[in-house]
């Protein structure tokens, strides 16, 4: 992806996100929770603005975060599953 196009999806770089992703702070509270907060920053954003732009991108790097966290999940899942196999 480029670096214009991940601006227009999500207001910032990916390696933003991904530094944000893996961040301890992030690490501490959970990813859920910290999607949750995504979420009630765009429910402000709609109450006090017309800044739908935002709010798309928001969303977009709510959906870049759960799309993280399931995909670490499916991978540790696998891993599990070779070694059980292997065993």
């Amino acid at each position: 992806m480029s670096l214009e196009w991940e601006l227009s999806c999500y207001g910032v770089a990916e390696k933003h996100l991904e530094e944000t992703f893996k961040s301890s702070y992030v690490q501490m509270i959970g990813i859920d929770m910290y999607v949750a907060g995504i979420m009630s920053d765009c429910q402000e954003i709609l109450e006090h603005s017309d800044d739908k732009e935002a709010v798309r991108q928001l969303l977009n790097q709510a959906k870049y975060y759960l799309s993280r966290r399931y995909d670490e999940q499916r991978q540790a899942a696998d891993e599990d599953f070779r070694k059980r196999r292997a065993a």
